[in-house]
This record gives C-alpha cells, sequence and structure tokens, in this order.
C-alpha cells in the first residue's frame, strides 16, 4: 500500500512538473464542466450521458451526491483499466476527475441566478460541456467514464468503443424518462446534441 502511494505521488509530481500547462487546462475545463452539470443540469434535472449520467440519476432518485458517484464510478474504472492507460492519459484523468468531484460540491454551495428558460439553459449547458470537453481533448486527456473503458478495449480487443457507449447512453436516457420524464430527456437531448458539435 504504501508503495502504491509513494508510486502516485511520484506520478502526481512529474506530471505536474513537465506538463504544467496541460494539467492547468483540465483543471479549468473540469471546473467548467462541474459548473455546467450544478448550475444546469442538476438544477434543470436534465439527463446526462455515461458515468455523470449515471451520477445524476442517483441524485434524482436517491439523494446521493453526483460528485461522490462520479470520483468513485472513475476510481473503479481506472483500477479495472490502469494496466492499459498510459501514464499521460492516466495522470490527466485522475485530475480532470478528482477536480470535476471536488468543483461540484464546491459550486454546490453557490447560488446563481439562473434562466427561466429551459431552451437556453440546454443549450448553455451544451456549449459549456462541449467546449471543456474540447480543451480536455486537446491536451491528451479525458473527463473519465466511458473513454476509460473505450481507451482498454481498444488496448486489449482491438475493439472501438463507439457502438457500445451509444448502447449505454441510450440505456442511460431511457431510464431517465422514467425519472425527469419525456420533456426534461428531449431538452437534454438538445443539450448534448450542442455538446458534441461543440466539442
Amino acid at each position: 500500500m504504501k508503495n502504491a502511494i509513494r508510486r502516485f505521488f511520484t506520478l502526481a509530481f512529474a506530471l505536474i512538473s513537465t506538463e504544467w500547462k496541460a494539467v492547468a487546462i483540465i483543471i479549468l475545463a473540469s471546473s467548467f464542466q462541474a459548473f455546467a452539470v450544478n448550475y444546469f443540469t442538476l438544477h434543470y434535472r436534465f439527463p446526462d450521458l455515461g458515468v455523470s449520467g449515471i451520477a445524476v440519476l442517483t441524485n434524482y432518485v436517491f439523494g446521493i451526491s453526483p460528485g461522490w458517484v462520479i470520483l468513485i464510478g472513475n476510481l473503479i474504472l481506472v483500477i479495472w483499466a490502469r494496466k492499459d492507460l498510459n501514464l499521460h492519459f492516466l495522470g490527466l484523468t485522475l485530475t480532470a476527475v478528482f477536480t470535476f468531484s471536488t468543483m461540484l460540491s464546491v459550486f454546490a454551495q453557490i447560488p446563481l441566478p439562473l434562466p427561466d428558460d429551459k431552451f437556453m439553459a440546454t443549450v448553455i449547458t451544451g456549449l459549456i460541456k462541449g467546449f471543456s470537453l474540447g480543451l480536455m481533448l486537446r491536451v491528451g486527456g479525458s473527463s473519465g467514464g466511458t473513454d476509460i473503458i473505450g481507451v482498454a478495449l481498444r488496448k486489449r480487443y482491438g475493439l472501438e468503443i463507439g457502438r457500445f457507449s451509444m448502447m449505454i447512453n441510450f440505456v442511460i436516457l431511457g431510464l431517465s424518462i422514467g425519472v425527469v420524464g419525456l420533456e426534461a430527456v428531449v431538452y437534454g437531448a438538445v443539450g448534448l446534441y450542442v455538446n458534441g458539435i461543440t466539442t
């Protein structure tokens, strides 16, 4: 255990000292994503995709903090896929996950005036998420979740995650209809579309 902790801090120090610009961009982008999820996705009860989608659903149904679900879910995926992830990707992804989870809790304590127009809210959500994800991808990082699964399956079996990821996300959106209703899912889908074209 001590060796694993020492290795983690050695990796963290090496990453920050050699790639501080990438780390700074990941922290900034993850903070943007947390802002969008807290002030728009959760506030308007929109659905989301991947691990974040599961996290917001558990929040709507059970009142569980989405930050904890995102953190624990991604740590489980990292442990499962650790042999398939290069140190650069692993370090930046862990930075993104920890920042996102932390900032989600911070933003939850800061009230802001928000628009009444749900369509405007979902477009803003998509723009912020797409912009932040684009920043992450440009420096070789990710927001975790299905990206981790995709890298692992590609290395192990040569599989492309696209179709598998789409199926998972359709299941999450299907479950969301039963929780938040069809209207919120349609609004959420618009935001996800804007996210995709902005990234």
